[in-house]
């Protein structure tokens, strides 16, 4: 399992303010996670606002700021929004 860090990307969470860090632990390509982390909060969004908001997440990520090997049970993405102001 690998570690990818990415300092801040945009488009990462529907706040107001969409940007933030990202954080994906995984066995396999990064992207695959990504991909299925977006269709989970599209599938399960209660508004259609809310739904809306989450399918412009980015469809794409860049090369990670950073790559650790890790041991771990379970894939996990960590999403740390940023709150802006607020």
């Amino acid at each position: 399992m690998r570690t990818y860090i990415w300092k801040y990307l945009d488009r990462i969470s529907n706040q107001w303010h969409n940007g933030g860090g990202l954080v994906i632990i995984t066995g396999h390509n990064p992207d695959y996670d990504w991909k299925s982390y977006k269709s989970q909060m599209v599938e399960n969004a209660e508004y259609k606002w809310e739904k809306e908001d989450w399918e412009k997440l980015r469809d794409d990520l860049p090369e990670p700021d950073f790559v650790y090997e890790c041991e771990s049970i379970a894939p996990k993405v960590l999403v740390f929004g940023d709150n802006g102001c607020c």
